[in-house]
C-alpha cells in the first residue's frame, strides 16, 4: 500500500532545501553587498576629492587676486586674472570662469591665464623636466637660473632690444581672443605668465617662491596699469630677491620696491601696458654695466642659453611624440631642430610641437 506523505515528511523537505544552494552561496552574496558598498564610498571619496581640488584650486586664485600675493602651492584648477577697477568693483571675490564667459556678453573679455598640469601638455612635460635639469643640484641660486632659463626659453626669449610695437603686435596675437587659455598655450608671455610658469616649475621642484601683482606707489608716481605686472620673489640667504625672468634670467635682484619698479619699465622709461609689456628690465644710466658691456654681457649669455635650450627642446619634442607612439614626427621635428642650428636659425617649441 502507497504511503502518504506526512505532515512531518513535508517538514524534512522543506528544512532540506537550503541545501539545494551552492555552499559558498551566501558568501558570494555578502561579498558582492560588501564590494557595492565599497564603490559608494570610493565614488563619495572621489567626489569629495573632487571638491576639494576644486576649493583648493578657487582659494589660492582669490588669494593672489584679494591680496596681490601668493606663495603656496599652486594647484591644478588655479587660475589669474589682471584684477581690472571694474571687475574689482563688480566681484567683491574672484570670479569664476562661469562669471567671466558671462560677461563676454558685456564686451569684457579679461586676460584669463589658467594652470592645469592634467589637461596641459606642455606644462606636464615641463614640470618633469625642471626636475631633471636640476636633479642632484643643491644650489638654489643655480636652480633659480636653470628653472628661469627653461621659462625664457618657453616664451621664445623675447630680446631685451624689442621694440614696444613689437611687443605690442606679439601679446596681441596671443590674447587677441582673450578669454581663458592654458598656460601652455601661451606662444609670447610677458611678465604674467613668465611669473606663473617660473612659480609652477619651482613648485614641482620643491623651490620656495612668491607672485607678486603691481607696482609699488611710493605717492610720486602713479600707473594706471600697474596691476597687469607681476613679479617672482624667492627667499635666499634671509633675503628675499626678485627673479629676472625677462632680460637676464635667473639674475637675483635684492627684492624692493625700487627694484620692481624699473624691472617693470620699458626702455624709454614708459610703463607697459598688458597689451604692450615687453617688461624689459634696462639698467639705470648711471650703472657701471649700461652701454656697450651691456651689450656684450646680452649677447654672451644669450648665445650661452641658445645653447642649452636646443638640448631642452629636443628633449620635450622627443617626449611630447614619443607620447603618441609618432616616430616619424619625432625625426621630423628633431631634423628640422638641427637644420635650423646648422643654419643659423632657432625653431621654437610652438612650431615643433603642435
Amino acid at each position: 500500500m502507497d504511503e502518504t506523505p506526512t505532515s512531518s515528511g513535508r517538514s524534512e523537505a522543506t528544512s532540506c532545501e537550503p541545501s539545494w544552494w551552492p555552499p559558498d552561496f551566501l558568501e558570494k552574496i555578502e561579498s558582492v553587498a560588501l564590494a557595492r558598498e565599497q564603490e559608494v564610498l570610493a565614488e563619495k571619496e572621489s567626489r569629495s576629492s573632487l571638491s576639494n581640488s576644486r576649493s583648493s584650486s578657487w582659494k589660492a586664485s582669490q588669494l593672489l587676486w584679494s591680496t596681490g600675493t601668493y606663495s603656496g602651492f599652486i594647484p591644478n584648477g588655479f587660475y589669474s586674472i589682471i584684477p581690472d577697477k571694474k571687475l574689482k568693483e563688480s566681484f567683491p571675490t574672484i570670479p569664476s570662469l562661469t562669471d567671466l564667459q558671462s560677461l563676454e556678453a558685456d564686451g569684457l573679455k579679461p586676460e584669463i591665464i589658467v594652470v592645469d598640469a592634467e589637461k596641459d601638455k606642455k606644462i606636464f612635460m615641463l614640470k618633469q623636466l625642471s626636475g631633471a635639469l636640476v636633479k642632484g643640484l643643491n644650489n638654489p641660486a643655480l636652480v633659480i637660473k636653470k628653472i628661469a632659463g627653461l621659462v625664457f626659453d618657453c616664451f621664445k626669449g623675447q630680446s631685451s632690444d624689442a621694440s614696444p610695437g613689437r611687443a605690442s603686435t606679439e601679446d596681441t596675437h596671443f590674447f587677441g581672443n582673450r578669454g581663458p587659455q592654458l598656460l601652455g598655450q601661451i606662444r609670447h608671455g610677458s611678465c604674467r605668465p613668465r611669473a606663473i610658469l617660473f612659480k609652477v616649475l619651482a613648485d614641482a621642484v620643491g623651490l620656495e617662491s612668491k607672485l607678486v601683482v603691481g607696482l609699488p606707489d611710493d605717492g610720486a608716481v602713479g600707473f594706471v596699469d600697474s596691476y597687469k605686472h607681476m613679479s617672482v620673489v624667492v627667499p635666499l640667504n634671509s633675503m628675499e630677491l626678485l627673479v629676472d625672468l625677462m632680460r637676464f634670467p635667473g639674475q637675483l635682484i635684492p627684492f624692493s620696491a625700487k627694484a620692481i619698479f624699473i624691472s617693470h619699465i620699458s626702455a624709454a622709461g614708459e610703463s607697459d601696458s598688458a597689451e604692450n609689456d615687453s617688461c624689459d628690465s634696462p639698467l639705470e644710466p648711471n650703472s657701471p654695466l649700461y652701454g656697450l658691456s651691456d651689450k656684450v654681457e646680452a649677447e654672451g649669455y644669450a648665445y650661452a642659453l641658445n645653447i642649452s635650450s636646443y638640448a631642452i627642446q629636443a628633449f620635450i619634442v622627443f617626449q611630447y611624440h614619443y607620447e603618441y607612439n609618432d616616430r616619424e614626427l619625432i625625426v621630423h621635428s628633431l631634423d628640422k631642430m638641427f637644420v635650423g642650428i646648422l643654419s643659423g636659425s632657432h625653431p621654437f617649441m610652438d612650431e615643433l610641437i603642435p
